[in-house]
């Protein structure tokens, strides 16, 4: 494989990371709008941080 592609690879597994940190930070405000789980159990649900679905809760 040459240098190009494997940039281009590592290019659209970042780009995978980004549209799947996006989707889970949508789904943990739509839980949070819910008001039924708590913040652990969105961050494992959608795994992010506690931190960042504590700093999400913040901003609705």
């Amino acid at each position: 494989m040459g240098y190009f592609e494997e940039w281009k690879n590592k290019e659209v597994q970042a780009a995978e990371k980004r549209t799947e940190k996006r989707s889970a930070e949508k789904f943990a405000r739509k839980c949070l709008e819910i008001g039924k789980m708590t913040l652990e159990d969105i961050a494992m649900a959608t795994g992010l941080t506690l931190k960042r679905v504590q700093r999400l809760a913040e901003t609705l």
